[in-house]
């Protein structure tokens, strides 16, 4: 590759010049103008239609979201409890006498 370059890569153009691409950016923008005249001309009826629907999605998604963070909390509560359950664990052994794993664990400590 010689300094003539000009950024082009492997003999490709950068993806405007790509005609395929340019079609379906060029679709769909006509779908999106297209969507917007239906809706601007769409009677009052249908258009609080559309305005439940997305209130019902927006829901659904809200829903989901908190499902995820409640499962996150459960997770952690799970881990915090494992971990008290190991701690226990060590204490005990260090009573019936030290393990090199307890020396360990209390020289790191």
């Amino acid at each position: 590759h010689g300094e003539d370059d000009h950024g082009v890569h492997d003999g490709d153009g950068p993806i405007a010049s790509d005609p395929s691409w340019c079609d379906v950016f060029a679709a769909a923008a006509k779908n999106v103008i297209a969507e917007v005249f239906a809706h601007a001309k769409t009677p009052v009826e249908t258009r609080r239609q559309l305005q439940k629907n997305k209130m019902r999605r927006e829901a659904a998604r809200q829903t989901r979201r908190t499902k995820v963070v409640r499962q996150t909390t459960v997770t952690a509560t799970r881990d915090v409890q494992l971990q008290n359950h190991d701690d226990h664990r060590v204490t005990k052994t260090v009573s019936g006498g030290a393990s090199p794993f307890v020396s360990a664990a209390s020289a790191m400590q």
